[in-house]
């Protein structure tokens, strides 16, 4: 794409959106005089007098869950630590480091 307006907020009369100005959900921002702000497929808005657009960036990932935090934060210590533990072992060792965790709050 060419060089981009310094805001990159297009009035919809000169420039229409199209698949490849959308995210992933083919989704883009556009502004409605009534309502403001708001997203909608590329297409088309559903809110009406629609003048501007800008580009939507993807959604962030999801956030780990605690059983998921615990879970990376006990791998990497225990194949730090224990490289060569066996299963059994593991097993023990994860009971002692989930007694003992905190995670970052």
């Amino acid at each position: 794409m060419d060089e981009l307006p310094a805001e990159n907020v297009y009035l919809l009369t000169d420039v229409e959106p199209c698949k490849q100005d959308a995210n992933e959900k083919g989704q883009v921002l556009y502004y409605s005089l009534s309502v403001g702000w708001h997203v909608a497929y590329y297409a088309r808005s559903h809110m009406p007098d629609v003048t501007h657009w800008t580009y939507l960036p993807e959604c962030p990932p999801a956030q780990e869950s605690p059983a998921e935090r615990l879970d990376r934060s006990f791998d990497k210590w225990v194949s730090r630590t224990f490289p060569k533990a066996e299963p059994a072992a593991r097993a023990l060792l994860r009971l002692g480091y989930e007694a003992g965790y905190q995670a970052d709050e």
